[in-house]
């Protein structure tokens, strides 16, 4: 995987994930949402902002949530990488170990709970705990987390699977308690609604985005490259309710958290899996 041979100690998270999306965009498959680097106890949704100095250290646990998209058409993926040091090795297997537990139960007409009790089973076989509050999901097309959820844990899901479906597995494995909230933005945005909107600058810099991604996730720093008043823009088009901003989500008791994804079709043999 070129992202996590690229992350390594002493870059900035910064020049990681634009790194990462340069390499997408090169393939022809420009991101699906902002590349994520969440380190240690941040479970998701953390983006560097245009002029973020946070650097990688040794001994960091970073998960790497990516996707890319063809015309609207995605896949959604992650992976864990420990930099320098081995001292999480049992934490990051158990993700993995659990996402492929729950891969093989894929089936049309398949219960997301059954899922969930998979990957809980697993990653508690570790000696570690799911994450229960953090879920996979389906996706269509302009839309990466469409209708349904795919559980962590057994008492969560509501969803049965169904053929063509195409869904985003994603266990995370923490030694903390097994819960994330989310206290500070992770600096991603999303476009609600397009209405007029004052002054004239704000309504043409949501025009622009708007054209630009359409429905999908965008980054402060990909709307900074557009227009240089980008942060005071998106400040007032949430205050309008016509951004959503994604708050970054970290572990509650701080607890390290080990991430793995992989998208896939629902077929009737099973998974195909796509990333």
């Amino acid at each position: 995987m070129y992202a996590a041979e690229t992350i390594r100690e002493g870059m900035t998270i910064l020049e990681a994930v634009e790194r990462i999306e340069e390499f997408l965009g090169a393939k022809g498959c420009p991101p699906a949402f902002p590349t994520c680097l969440s380190v240690n106890d941040v479970a998701a949704h953390d983006n560097p902002t245009h002029k973020d100095e946070r650097v990688l250290h040794r001994g960091d646990v970073v998960k790497i949530d990516l996707g890319a998209h063809v015309d609207g058409y995605l896949t959604d993926t992650a992976k864990t990488v420990e930099i320098g040091t081995r001292n999480w090795t049992d934490l990051i297997r158990a993700s993995e170990a659990a996402l492929q537990a729950a891969i093989e139960v894929v089936r049309p007409k398949v219960p997301t709970q059954v899922l969930g009790a998979m990957i809980e089973r697993t990653i508690e076989s570790y000696g570690y705990r799911p994450i229960a509050n953090l879920t996979g999901h389906s996706i269509e097309r302009y839309t990466v987390h469409a209708g349904k959820s795919i559980p962590n844990v057994a008492e969560h899901g509501e969803d049965v699977l169904e053929e063509g479906d195409v869904i985003a597995i994603e266990p995370f494995s923490t030694n903390g308690i097994g819960k994330v909230d989310g206290r500070r933005s992770g600096n991603i945005f999303r476009i609600m609604r397009v209405r007029d909107v004052r002054p004239e600058a704000t309504a043409r810099f949501l025009a622009q985005i708007h054209e630009t991604f359409n429905r999908l996730p965008f980054a402060e720093r990909w709307g900074y490259r557009l227009d240089r008043k980008a942060t005071a823009h998106l400040a007032r088009l949430q205050r309008s309710g016509l951004v959503y901003a994604y708050p970054s989500l970290s572990e509650v008791s701080r607890g390290v958290v080990a991430q793995s994804e992989h998208t896939m079709i629902v077929a009737g043999g099973g998974a195909e899996v796509l990333t």
